[in-house]
């Protein structure tokens, strides 16, 4: 089994500072906004760059990519404010062979594939996001006959398809053929078995999160509905030991591999430490909810900053917690849209985020979400690696001079305490002297 380094338990001092800004996001628009009944937005993806927002409609993808022309109004006019212009729509009922059929999920496999499954089984992917234009050329093939669920890609190129219910099976994809069939190039290396039922018989199996473990990129973890989370080992072909959770209707895996993270009840999310088995952290929402809307079961959440945070959609809001400390720093709220119509706080219908573990000096980190609806707008928060480290500067700083203070009153305090020690040796020292004077003057005087 994997060894996994000791999780630290921070004291609230060390509590890292975190803080992301919302900002005017202008362009990222329903596409089809002029239409009586717009579809809602279903589905939102960021790439690792925070430069794309992807957003699953009903029959559509839209890819926005924002303006760093800073006569347009974009990042570089004003660092609150930011235009987006769309880059391409695929409208999955105009490509040749796909017929009524529906987006179902979406996400950006690495910097360089954006892939998304729709109802009808098939896995459409664009490759070379820097080259991305109108009318692009979309890529795809058929891993199943049933509704792909999730898609997730490790670093190695294993692609993992969740489709149905249950069926879960792992993809290679071969970038070396010179067979123009993109079907052929796609080779199915694992069909993983369903795993031994812990409630009897007959019970449903329902995949309910699908990731690879970045550490070791040959663990996939899967969630089941009613059989807990495992861990597939790709390189062995064999499930690992279960961990037996009750219910878990959606969930994380922390970079490491180390935590899972899955919603629970009232606004709180659970972590779980995946090698030991045990519920690590129970993360809550300090805050009432302002209406009386049900939370929904499935909330999205994701961890963040090599796993030391995590980001969770509740209503109206998505906190942010830093888990050590199981302490909620910040929570990023909707706008209050359809306030007249009754519709204040509604459930977060999607969110994403870009990369934050392998992020560079001044880059920026973006987080997008949207509403259910049936009003919505993409809204968009975001941070700077360059503020982030600054401000951890600043904390470590702050540390040192508390540090040089304290040592330097404890110095003060054993130079006094030594000084005031020396007084009663020095005055034992004279009276001893003078007690051998005295007896040297009677031995003279004798």
């Amino acid at each position: 089994m994997a060894t996994f380094p000791p999780i630290s338990h921070a004291a609230s001092s060390d509590r890292p500072s975190l803080q992301y800004k919302k900002v005017m996001a202008s362009g990222l628009m329903n596409a089809s906004a002029s239409r009586t009944h717009p579809p809602l937005i279903h589905h939102l993806a960021i790439c690792p760059e925070a430069q794309h927002i992807a957003g699953g409609f009903g029959h559509e993808v839209v890819i926005w990519q924002i303006d760093l022309d800073p006569d347009s109004g974009g990042y570089g006019a004003q660092d609150y404010q930011e235009k987006w212009d769309i880059l391409t729509i695929c409208h999955l009922n105009q490509l040749q062979g796909v017929g009524d059929f529906y987006v179902t999920c979406l996400t950006w496999a690495s910097k360089k594939y954006f892939l998304f499954g729709s109802s009808s089984g098939e896995v459409f992917k664009l490759d070379k996001i820097n080259r991305w234009k109108v009318g692009c050329d979309w890529k795809r093939f058929k891993p199943s006959t049933h509704a792909i669920k999730f898609l997730a890609m490790n670093r190695d190129g294993l692609l993992a398809v969740a489709c149905g219910d249950h069926n879960v099976a792992i993809w290679v994809y071969d970038e070396c053929s010179e067979d123009e069939d993109e079907e052929a190039r796609w080779d199915c290396i694992h069909r993983l078995p369903l795993p031994s039922s812990r409630i009897g018989d007959g019970a449903l199996y329902e995949v309910t999160y699908l990731g690879w473990n970045e550490a070791l990129p040959d663990i996939l973890v899967v969630s089941y509905l009613n059989h807990g989370i495992l861990s597939w080992n790709a390189s062995l072909g064999q499930w690992g030991e279960p961990f037996e959770v009750d219910k878990v209707y959606a969930g994380a895996l922390s970079p490491d591999g180390r935590l899972y993270a899955a919603p629970g009840t009232r606004g709180a999310f659970d972590v779980f430490d995946l090698e030991s088995k045990i519920r690590f952290r129970t993360l809550r929402d300090p805050e009432p909810v302002r209406n009386e809307l049900p939370r929904e079961k499935a909330r999205p959440c994701q961890f963040v900053h090599d796993g030391e945070f995590l980001l969770g959609a509740d209503i109206g809001r998505i906190n942010l917690w830093h888990i050590a400390t199981a302490t909620r720093l910040q929570h990023l709220d909707l706008n209050l849209i359809g306030a007249d119509q009754g519709y204040v706080d509604r459930p977060i219908g999607a969110f994403a985020i870009s990369d934050t573990n392998n992020v560079q000096h001044n880059q920026i980190i973006r987080v997008a979400a949207c509403s259910k609806g049936p009003y919505q707008d993409v809204e968009v928060w975001k941070a700077k690696v360059h503020s982030l480290a600054v401000q951890e500067e600043g904390r470590t700083a702050g540390a040192r001079v508390q540090e040089e203070e304290r040592t330097a009153g404890a110095g003060v305090q054993e130079e006094e305490r030594t000084a005031g020690a020396r007084v009663p040796v020095e005055l034992i020292c004279l009276i001893l002297l003078g007690s051998l004077v005295m007896n040297g003057w009677m031995y003279t005087s004798i």
